[in-house]
């Protein structure tokens, strides 16, 4: 995650709770960025999530903590 400066990944949705389906559920993360001026973040944004779907082999929903309407 530090090529990416992460300051915190965070899940959330139905990853959490029992409602985890392994064959089908996406996993929905928020994440919070450092400042980091070698690298735009919209790379490190698009870079994050291609690399959590290849971990997880999964689809993943990033979002960050601006997008976020009703906390």
């Amino acid at each position: 995650m530090s090529s990416y400066a992460v300051a915190s990944l965070d899940l959330f949705g139905s990853g959490t709770t029992e409602e985890w389906r392994p064959v089908d559920s996406d996993l929905d993360f928020v994440v919070t960025f450092r400042a980091h001026p070698a690298s735009g973040l919209a790379d490190r944004y698009l870079g994050l999530a291609q690399d959590l779907e290849e971990l997880f082999g999964r689809s993943v929903d990033l979002i960050t903590p601006a997008s976020i309407r009703n906390p």
